[in-house]
């Protein structure tokens, strides 16, 4: 697990500790509980298929635990249009994108964030739409660097499991915006 990643739970955790000393423990619980999912999922089910509704309830967890610390600084949505839920997306596409807004999109970018997902599609093409208000990067950068490990790793799975009939863009404009083309099996 990447420094990062190890802070913000740490971060987290603190969170838990507060509620639960200023006696909001069911609260502090529901964060807790949270937390070990989201650890869970992040380590588990690798390079498999998950549905868009497993791995957007993950993200909206996500997204709740950043809202209890930032509050009105932060707003999040997730919209999945209907008959899309079951379909199936690479783990850790929708994931990826929410992580990295908040690790490295909103640090040193005055508020307020706002962080969208979005999924549509047809009979023939599921399309993911991540965004945020962050700092921004380049998606070019991305696919010739092995520092972005994460998004490095998702863009050869994209690769292997759709070859050309799947796409990811990564666009800076106003902070980051990000396009997965996914066919439907």
């Amino acid at each position: 697990m990447k420094d990062h990643c190890i802070q913000d739970l740490i971060s987290q955790l603190n969170g838990v500790y507060l509620l639960s000393s200023m006696g909001n423990e069911e609260e502090a619980r529901r964060q807790l509980m949270l937390m070990a999912e989201l650890l869970r999922y992040k380590i588990s089910r690798r390079d498999e298929l998950v549905s868009v509704k497993t791995e957007s309830s993950i993200a909206e967890g996500m997204m709740y635990l950043h809202a209890s610390r930032f509050g009105s600084n932060l707003t999040t949505s997730i919209s999945i249009q209907p008959g899309t839920e079951e379909q199936y997306i690479p783990h850790y596409l929708i994931m990826t994108f929410v992580e990295n807004s908040f690790y490295h999109g909103f640090p040193g970018v005055e508020g307020p964030w706002v962080l969208d997902v979005a999924v549509t599609g047809s009979s023939a093409t599921l399309h993911v739409s991540i965004s945020d208000n962050g700092c921004g990067f380049d998606g070019e950068v991305c696919r010739t660097s092995d520092a972005y490990g994460t998004i490095g790793s998702l863009l050869k799975r994209l690769e292997s499991l759709y070859g050309s009939s799947g796409s990811l863009t990564i666009t800076r404009d106003q902070g980051t915006r990000v396009h997965a083309c996914i066919p439907v099996t």
